[in-house]
């Protein structure tokens, strides 16, 4: 026997805490409505000298913590509880009852381990009883290095999670996972309207929602278009070679802007807003990343000066484009206000 789930591949997808739900959430036209009315804002979860992953989008919680999520089910199990089961066998009965799953791992168990690699996420969304082979979603680390559908067996799929030895301040958890069946989402304008003008007036978002947010969001983090001090910052001190440049903010300020361009296209179903700005934006983040992947072959420094001349004309650009999105959709937001 053999069976796979549906998944997509989503939009946003650098970081697989948000592209792994998404890949079950935006199957359906509402699930991209909701990832383009939350995916509007960014902030420095961390300094750009600390991590890596130091550019990142705001939302209130991770979608699997969600409190009350429109379109999934999801169930949370310590991995301390199912300890030495055979995982095999409970995977395969939560994706025949419609169940994803989603877990940690340790890649140093896969045959085809990649030494680099730490622990690490990914989702199940199938299986072939036959070849004894688990389908998953996750990065192809040895190979294209791309959010791809693979296959683990199921022995590797035992030994890589339930030999997990997780820092002390991670959560445990398995996370099983469906699609409601009645799903009842409707685009929400004011809140659209709302993280559109946090990001051109670098509010703090977190500051406005204090009762439902995480508080390890440090004090001194930058939202909006002031992410983009950070990223000049960045690539200053890369000139001066103190190696912090990764190419992970330089994709997520792409997938930022296509985010952008994909809500201006879904607003202008009933307004005329002027696509051209969008795309242009979304392509020269995208220009950036791969100037960046080419500085990383050739490590010429006149690839980041170039970059940094480009970033002023950016902002300007964008705050206008953003300024006209919420002039179009003022009067809707209005109405929804109203209402409350």
């Amino acid at each position: 026997m053999s069976l796979k789930l549906p998944i997509t591949m989503p939009k946003v997808y650098g970081y697989k805490h948000h592209a792994l739900p998404l890949s079950v959430i935006t199957q359906e036209e509402q699930g991209v409505n909701w990832m383009l009315n939350n995916y509007l804002q960014l902030y420095t979860r961390y300094g750009w000298m600390q991590d890596s992953h130091w550019l990142e989008f705001y939302l209130t919680h991770n979608i699997l913590d969600l409190p009350h999520n429109p379109f999934l089910h999801v169930q949370k199990i310590k991995l301390d509880l199912i300890k030495d089961m055979d995982l095999s066998v409970l995977f395969r009965n939560a994706l025949e009852n419609e169940t994803y799953i989603y877990a940690w791992y340790d890649p140093k168990f896969f045959e085809s381990n990649n030494p680099g690699l730490s622990i690490n996420n990914f989702l199940v969304y199938g299986f072939d009883e036959d070849r004894k082979k688990f389908n998953i979603l996750d990065y192809d680390y040895n190979k294209s290095h791309q959010l791809s559908q693979m296959e683990i067996g199921f022995e590797e799929m035992n030994q890589s999670i339930n030999n997990l030895a997780f820092p002390e301040d991670w959560s445990t958890h398995l996370y099983f996972i469906s699609l409601k069946k009645r799903i009842a989402y409707t685009f929400d304008y004011v809140l659209a309207s709302q993280l559109l003008q946090d990001y051109i007036n670098a509010e703090k978002t977190v500051n406005r929602l204090r009762m439902n947010v995480d508080r390890s969001i440090a004090d001194d983090a930058v939202f909006g278009i002031k992410v983009y001090d950070s990223l000049l910052a960045c690539l200053e001190m890369q000139l001066e070679n103190d190696k912090h440049l990764s190419l992970l903010p330089f994709q997520i300020l792409y997938e930022h802007k296509q985010c952008i361009l994909l809500l201006v296209r879904f607003l202008n179903r009933h307004y005329q807003i002027n696509e051209e700005l969008s795309l242009e934006i979304m392509n020269t983040t995208l220009a950036f990343r791969n100037m960046i992947m080419k500085y990383f072959l050739t490590q010429d420094n006149k690839i980041i000066r170039n970059i940094m001349s480009k970033i002023p004309r950016l902002i300007e650009i964008e705050t206008n484009n953003i300024e006209s999105i919420l002039h179009a959709i003022q009067n809707e937001s209005t109405i929804s206000l109203s209402r409350l």
